[in-house]
């Protein structure tokens, strides 16, 4: 047997995928609640919104590969 690589299909060779929580677009949009000032909204009043930063990726908008580990192939006997 020989150790083979082919290219990841879940990624398509590049190592990365869109973040699935934010949908790839590195964050989304938040107004703060009631009126009130809150730390969670970046104290910003109501009718306003702020950019928040997506936890997952941290605003790269994509993810490493859980198949191929960010390697952009995987590898195989044959």
């Amino acid at each position: 047997m020989q150790l083979k690589k082919r290219t990841c299909n879940d990624c398509g060779g590049t190592g990365r995928l869109t973040c699935s929580h934010c949908g790839g677009h590195g964050g989304y949009s938040s107004g703060s609640r009631m009126g009130e000032y809150s730390s969670d909204h970046n104290n910003v009043p109501d009718n306003r919104t702020v950019w928040m930063t997506c936890t997952w990726c941290g605003g790269r908008r994509t993810l490493t590969c859980d198949r191929c580990h960010g390697m952009g192939y995987v590898e195989f006997y044959e």
